[in-house]
């Protein structure tokens, strides 16, 4: 699936808690966003450096931090 294509992407720099692949719309049709929550700080740090501008099936990915409360 995407999310566990995502995950194995990401997983090179860290260890991933969570994928949540973000959908639009009544159809919830997939946006091509998602968030990528990883178990330390500095994973997600690592991914930022190491992720931005590399490609998954055949797409760009684009790597910024995400804060929630």
């Amino acid at each position: 699936s995407a999310a566990d294509a995502l995950r194995a992407h990401c997983s090179s720099v860290g260890e991933v808690a969570s994928v949540d692949l973000l959908t639009r719309g009544k159809n919830q049709k997939p946006s091509g966003s998602a968030v990528v929550e990883f178990r330390y700080p500095e994973a997600a740090a690592a991914a930022i450096q190491a992720l931005e501008g590399t490609e998954l099936d055949g797409r760009d990915v684009r790597v910024r931090a995400y804060f929630s409360n």
